[in-house]
């Protein structure tokens, strides 16, 4: 492997770890909690903590809702509304 890859495969996983660990703590502050407008206004999204205390997003709203999951890595779930997930 490349020095390249490697590199983007830490810090990835640095990010993973930093995301995890600053869950309990973004969780308490209530702020971030609602629902959301997307950056191209053409989406809301509910961020909520799930049960298991992880932060969630939950796509609740946009301009259009037949919306499919084309880009799903998974192509028996490209098929799938993007609305509700």
């Amino acid at each position: 492997m490349n020095r390249m890859r490697i590199g983007r495969r830490w810090i990835a996983a640095g990010v993973v770890l930093m995301l995890a660990a600053a869950t309990a703590v973004v969780a308490a502050d209530a702020p971030l909690l609602g629902i959301w407008m997307t950056e191209p206004r053409d989406g809301l999204v509910q961020i909520s903590v799930g049960a298991n205390g992880i932060i969630e997003g939950r796509i609740v709203g946009g301009r259009d809702r037949l919306r499919k999951d084309e880009k799903n890595p998974d192509p028996a779930r490209r098929e799938q509304l993007l609305r509700g997930r």
